[in-house]
Protein backbone atom coordinates (compact mmCIF):
# COMPACT_ATOMS: atom_id res chain seq x y z
CA UNK A 1 0.00 0.00 0.00
CA UNK A 2 1.42 3.20 -0.74
CA UNK A 3 1.67 6.18 1.76
CA UNK A 4 1.53 10.38 0.81
CA UNK A 5 2.63 12.42 4.01
CA UNK A 6 3.48 16.55 3.83
CA UNK A 7 6.65 17.13 5.58
CA UNK A 8 7.67 20.34 6.34
CA UNK A 9 11.11 21.59 6.49
CA UNK A 10 13.33 24.88 6.34
CA UNK A 11 16.18 24.79 4.68
CA UNK A 12 18.45 27.00 2.40
CA UNK A 13 18.05 24.79 -0.63
CA UNK A 14 15.82 22.25 -2.51
CA UNK A 15 19.35 19.75 -1.83
CA UNK A 16 18.76 20.82 2.17
CA UNK A 17 15.17 20.22 2.33
CA UNK A 18 15.51 16.75 0.48
CA UNK A 19 17.68 15.63 3.05
CA UNK A 20 15.99 16.89 5.60
CA UNK A 21 12.12 15.18 5.13
CA UNK A 22 13.84 11.97 4.85
CA UNK A 23 15.40 12.51 8.15
CA UNK A 24 11.98 12.97 9.49
CA UNK A 25 10.17 10.25 7.57
CA UNK A 26 10.90 6.77 9.58
CA UNK A 27 10.15 3.87 6.39
CA UNK A 28 12.76 1.78 4.17
CA UNK A 29 11.99 4.07 0.93
CA UNK A 30 11.56 7.42 0.43
CA UNK A 31 11.17 9.61 -2.56
CA UNK A 32 10.45 13.38 -2.56
CA UNK A 33 7.74 14.16 -5.47
CA UNK A 34 9.17 18.06 -5.23
CA UNK A 35 9.37 21.29 -2.82
CA UNK A 36 8.10 24.35 -2.35
CA UNK A 37 9.39 27.69 -1.34
CA UNK A 38 6.67 29.56 0.52
CA UNK A 39 7.62 33.83 0.38
CA UNK A 40 3.71 34.65 0.49
CA UNK A 41 0.73 33.52 1.47
CA UNK A 42 -2.49 35.25 0.96
CA UNK A 43 -1.22 38.36 -0.02
CA UNK A 44 1.59 38.36 3.37
CA UNK A 45 4.76 37.86 2.67
CA UNK A 46 6.40 35.10 5.32
CA UNK A 47 9.33 35.48 7.69
CA UNK A 48 10.30 32.73 9.90
CA UNK A 49 11.72 33.52 13.08
CA UNK A 50 13.73 31.07 15.26
CA UNK A 51 11.88 30.59 18.84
Amino acid sequence: MKSHKLIFAVARDEKEVRFLAKKKWVAEKLHVYGAEIINHIDGYKVFLKKS
